[in-house]
């Protein structure tokens, strides 16, 4: 929590703490969707609140990674199903409601398309110096990279 506190007020801290209690000891009346609607509303928020700002943003998305990641590890691995029945079930779930949890990432392409003109073909030589292994006469171009072997 130490970490937490460097660059926020202790007011800052305290309200966070309250938030996460109050998502943490709802009731189960509503579920979790309820618990997942108001944190779905908090990360929006922080979002919200660093708008244009891309290394807080970015430090958002690593933030959700990790959490996803930690949980999928986890707490998730050690619920899976011990049965037919119930994996099966699970299974049905997965399927039924829009398939498995996936955190895509941006390409370096959608990176670059923010660049003016003459910025890109800059990046497109050095990228395509880097598929050719260094060779800037190579006949390999950034939209035909080599075949990498693992």
């Amino acid at each position: 929590m130490a970490e937490w506190q460097n660059g926020h007020s202790e007011l800052e801290l305290e309200a966070r703490v309250e938030l996460t209690e109050s998502i943490a000891s709802q009731s189960f009346e509503g579920g979790i969707a309820d618990q997942l609607d108001m944190l779905a509303a908090v990360v929006r928020a922080v979002a919200q609140q660093h708008q244009g700002q891309g290394i807080e943003l970015l430090a958002l998305l690593r933030q959700l990674e990790a959490l996803h990641r930690e949980i999928r590890d986890g707490l998730f691995q050690s619920a899976l199903p011990e049965n037919r029945q119930a994996l099966y079930a699970l299974l049905r779930d997965i399927e039924a409601n829009g398939g498995w949890p996936y955190i895509h990432r941006m390409k370096l392409q959608a990176f670059l398309k923010k660049l003016p003109v003459a910025d890109q073909e800059t990046i497109n030589r050095i990228l395509g110096n880097s598929l050719s292994g260094g060779n800037p006469h190579s006949s390999c171009s950034p939209a035909e990279p080599k075949s990498l072997e693992w």
